[in-house]
């Protein structure tokens, strides 16, 4: 893992914007079950909740990189110039 706060939001970012796949992936199942009558009532819940936990997992992945990134620069010295990398 980096010591530079800012390459690891960007490293949780880009992995949250790799999983769009992955929401895209239950959407396009359900789409097709439900092309073929295959759907039922029971599937839209397990869908959800894929989608439920997906989502989850990554508003706290973006949340802990913001509060990580946030406490780095608020723990700066205001009078001090930024290091240079």
């Amino acid at each position: 893992m980096s010591d530079d706060p800012y390459e690891r939001a960007r490293a949780a970012f880009d992995d949250i914007g790799e999983r769009f796949d992955e929401y895209a992936a239950v959407w396009k199942g359900a789409v097709e079950r439900n092309g073929r009558n295959e759907y039922a009532a029971d599937d839209f819940m397990v869908d959800l909740q894929k989608l439920w936990g997906m989502s989850v997992r990554d508003a706290v992945t973006a949340t802990a990189a913001v509060v990580d990134l946030m406490a780095s620069v608020l723990a700066r010295d205001p009078e001090q110039p930024p290091a240079s990398p």
